[in-house]
């Protein structure tokens, strides 16, 4: 039995979990400590 609404909680899950990522990625890029250091090379 494999309709496809079988298979709309895991996509809900999948993108829940997509969410969390990219959400904690840019919280972590906006609000992590911020080093205003010119590189020299």
């Amino acid at each position: 039995m494999n309709l496809p609404e079988s298979y709309i909680p895991i996509l809900i899950q999948a993108g829940v979990a997509v969410g969390f990522v990219a959400v904690s990625l840019l919280g972590a890029h906006f609000l992590g400590p911020q080093q205003k250091k010119k590189e020299t090379l």
